[in-house]
């Protein structure tokens, strides 16, 4: 068990040199800056953005009873 837990941290500490997440504060202008120029010299970003579909279950799990429609779910 040991050996592959070993070999399972190995495997992440590789994923983790491949992939970094970045934030960025857009409405600071050093970031909004370093945010542009992420854009312009990486083609290959990937944006994922989930805040609404979150907000969609945090409003169905704060009332479990009631059905939303989807407009119902947007408008919350």
């Amino acid at each position: 068990m040991k050996a592959r837990l070993n070999a399972a941290a190995e495997e992440s500490k590789k994923i983790n040199s491949v992939f970094k997440p970045l934030f960025f504060r857009l409405k600071n202008s050093t970031d909004q800056a370093g945010f542009n120029k992420l854009l312009d010299d990486k083609k290959e970003v990937e944006v994922y953005d989930e805040i609404l579909s979150q907000v969609e279950e945090y409003v169905k799990s704060i009332h479990p009873k009631k059905v939303f429609s989807k407009t119902e779910l947007t408008a919350a």
